[in-house]
């Protein structure tokens, strides 16, 4: 049972929690993605969407060559490797 410094959220993720507490939750709404509603905490878009959006981030990162792959064992330091590119 959760007790008063705890939030209920109205739409957790799948598998996630459904309680956070006050701080968490005033974070949230303060970041702009949750809102409360009566004491409870309602995400404004799901889970999906924000993964699209960080799955994007990367990929403009990996097109940028601000990320580093690894693609096996090497045994010469700072050799770098392009995500994706296999060496052999």
């Amino acid at each position: 049972m959760p007790d008063n410094k705890t939030v209920t959220i109205a739409n957790p993720r799948p598998g996630g929690s459904r309680y956070t507490n006050q701080k968490r939750a005033y974070q949230f709404v303060k970041r702009g993605i949750a809102k409360m509603v009566n004491g409870t905490l309602v995400f404004y878009e799901d889970q999906r969407r924000i993964d699209e959006r960080a799955q994007a981030a990367f990929n403009i990162a990996v097109g940028e060559n601000r990320v580093i792959g690894w693609n096996g064992t090497d045994s010469r330091p700072f050799i770098r490797q392009i995500p994706g590119r296999n060496r052999s």
